[in-house]
């Protein structure tokens, strides 16, 4: 019986990744005539963008123009993303875990400022114990670091945590940190061919059955 939560935040309570993908492929094409591929595009889903932005560089020769790329991109995607509401079901789960006193906490590659910036704004800081994200950290996902960090302020068995997670590197980050994962793949991660490494996968929180994880065996 799992006891506490470690959620992912992009991709997984709100859909930033729609919006970076929006934002990268639009201005690319407008500007570069460059086609993104999605697979590119996917190597940088909960981690880094340098594989992507080696792989753009080698296909567009941006030169001195990349970090003006990145600031236009970072800040296309910000203002898509300021009225996002959250994934389908996840209201429903912080509802769960709190009447249930299940342990929620985040775990992200993602800084402070981003999620408390998006917590706020949607009301939901209330529901988490904890934050981990990549200013606490020395590696992020792929690596274990969030993960692990975020076992120890659980103070659990890491047997008795469940990390929902929507990516690859996420995926490989809770393997790596011997907790088990379900993958909710959204509109952008639903493209990754996922080792079955997993505990499940599905593709909307609304339509998991998460009940079965708290229960009572």
């Amino acid at each position: 019986m799992k006891k506490a939560i470690i959620f992912d935040f992009d991709g997984l309570i709100i859909d930033t990744e729609s919006a970076w993908h929006y934002a990268f492929e639009t201005h690319l094409k407008e500007n570069f005539q460059y086609d993104m591929k999605m697979e590119d595009f996917l190597t940088c889903i909960g981690s880094t963008n340098d594989h992507f932005m080696q792989r753009l560089n080698e296909d567009i020769n941006l030169g001195d123009g990349k970090e003006e790329l990145l600031r236009t991109v970072n800040a296309a995607a910000k203002d898509r993303s300021e009225n996002l509401p959250l994934m389908a079901g996840i209201y429903d789960l912080l509802e769960y875990a709190k009447a249930n006193d299940i342990v929620c906490v985040i775990g992200t590659s993602s800084n402070r400022e981003h999620i408390e910036r998006h917590l706020d704004r949607l009301n939901i800081r209330q529901y988490f114990d904890h934050y981990v994200t990549s200013d606490i950290v020395e590696n992020i996902k792929p690596n274990p670091d969030i993960y692990n960090k975020a076992a120890e302020l659980i103070g659990l068995p890491k047997e008795d945590i469940v990390i929902f997670e929507d990516s690859l590197n996420g995926l490989i980050a809770g393997n790596r940190a011997g907790i088990d994962v379900v993958i909710v793949a959204n509109m952008v991660t639903k493209h990754i061919d996922f080792p079955e490494t997993y505990l499940d996968l599905v593709h909307s929180m609304e339509d998991y059955s998460y009940q079965d994880l708290f229960s009572k065996e």
